[in-house]
């Protein structure tokens, strides 16, 4: 085999590699700035909440966000993004948080400040109700036809008092990030990590090798049928 042919084989090489690293390619959106959120979702209201941020490739990386939508009066739904680095490594440390949210179909409903997961609908009489708990601290309850919520948003056992709800309002307007009053939420925030564990980083050296022999093997393969 000569130097042009062994130079063809890598491109080839890299080429299939990069491509079966790409999660459905084809049909990922891309999304470069948090502006572009307000155009991918329609009707009110949700809340987008980052739940895992992961890169492909090899030599040239790829940049990926997936989203649990969580809506009022439909079932969640999760979709994986395509963004830019810049996106991508700002909001690294907000997963399990909501980087999107509307309100309501107006204008104004639109919230792109991070938030613990959930408060659009804290508060709101339609999905629940605030409740006195025997220390006298009122905790919010969600309404029995919502009662999965919790585990949807990812508090799991996690209860929102009235104070969080109250500090979490009032930075939201000044457009400040909460992560809690103990920082609870978040990439390292200890509801997170039990709603989303870190997963263990994959071996790139060994990525490399298991999908190199099975592109080889791959065109072996064809090569001979077409013999």
């Amino acid at each position: 085999m000569n130097k042009f042919s062994i130079y063809i084989l890598l491109i080839l090489i890299y080429l299939g590699i990069s491509k079966s690293y790409i999660p459905g390619h084809s049909r990922v959106v891309t999304v470069n700035h948090k502006n572009a959120l307000t155009s991918l979702f329609k009707g009110a209201p949700f809340t987008v909440i980052l739940i895992e941020s992961f890169q492909v490739g090899l030599l040239i990386k790829s940049y990926f966000q997936k989203y649990k939508i969580i809506y009022g009066f439909k079932r969640p739904e999760i979709i994986t993004v395509k963004t830019t680095k810049n996106f991508w490594d700002e909001n690294l440390i907000n997963q399990g948080m909501s980087i999107y949210r509307r309100r309501d179909t107006k204008l104004m409903g639109d919230e792109l400040t991070p938030s613990p997961p959930g408060m659009i609908f804290v508060g709101d009489p339609a999905f629940g109700r605030w409740v006195y708990k025997k220390s006298g601290e009122k905790y919010w309850l969600f309404h029995r036809a919502y009662r999965n919520f919790p585990n949807y948003l990812g508090w799991d056992d996690f209860g929102l008092t009235y104070s969080f709800y109250r500090k979490a309002k009032l930075l939201n307007q000044q457009n400040k990030v909460f992560y809690g009053e103990n920082n609870e939420f978040g990439l390292n925030g200890e509801v997170t990590l039990k709603a989303y564990p870190k997963k263990e980083e994959t071996n790139v050296t060994e990525s490399f090798k298991v999908h190199i022999k099975k592109f080889l093997t791959f065109k072996l393969r064809k090569d001979k049928k077409s013999e």
